[in-house]
């Protein structure tokens, strides 16, 4: 009877998690986007990352218009200090992480975590983890695709962020989200002594399958 009210405490939660998390993507998520373009892109610097609506279609887009912050030579020709390039991918796709890093975490961490209210949490912050290895790279993938397309495309299947854009966008991400997750979980559930505080059920959805595997 726990385990069960536990879930339906845990699917309750899942629509203030994404509310939560959607609400706080201009303040939070977004700045953290653009600092991790800097910093992995020296030569680029981000003038703005937000979340918006093309009137051309109802898909929400995360877009973001990036500079030059130094002239880059290329193969066929130069590209200046200071031009603006505008990329952008689904916003759907930050929902795929929110949805599989929580459904992934409801089902590997003890069933403790659900009764107190802490899901939640935790999965706002792997999500943002998560979604950071994907968003802001496969955006930065489109912009370089763009510039080798036209100034360098003998490097365009050798470009390493072209190739993790298209790893993202052919089920990669899928498998970041999860993974993640399943690691946040492992590492968690490994600190036997703050676990062993807790009043027992400590046991997982997927710890509970095994067992019953097992017995029978």
């Amino acid at each position: 009877m726990n385990k069960t009210l536990n879930i339906f405490i845990a699917i309750a939660l899942f629509v203030p998690y994404c509310y939560l998390l959607d609400s706080r993507f201009p303040n939070i998520v977004a700045p953290i986007y653009s600092a991790s373009i800097e910093w992995a892109f020296n030569d680029f610097a981000v003038e703005s990352l937000q979340r918006v609506q093309k009137k051309a279609d109802k898909d929400h887009l995360v877009e973001a218009i990036v500079k030059s912050t130094r002239t880059i030579q290329y193969t066929n020709g130069p590209l200046p200090a200071n031009a603006p390039i505008t990329a952008s991918t689904l916003y759907g796709h930050v929902y795929v992480h929110m949805a599989l890093v929580y459904a992934v975490l409801l089902l590997a961490l003890p069933w403790r975590f659900t009764t107190i209210g802490l899901l939640p949490l935790l999965s706002i912050g792997v999500c943002i983890v998560s979604s950071t290895l994907d968003i802001p790279f496969v955006i930065m993938g489109a912009v370089q695709d763009l510039i080798l397309f036209h100034l360098q495309p003998d490097q365009l299947k050798k470009e390493p962020v072209v190739i993790w854009m298209h790893m993202m966008n052919s089920g990669g991400r899928f498998v970041l989200a999860i993974s993640l997750a399943l690691l946040a979980s492992k590492s968690l559930v490994s600190l036997h002594p703050i676990w062993a505080k807790l009043p027992p059920p400590l046991s997982s959805p997927i710890q509970s399958l095994k067992s019953q595997i097992t017995r029978s």
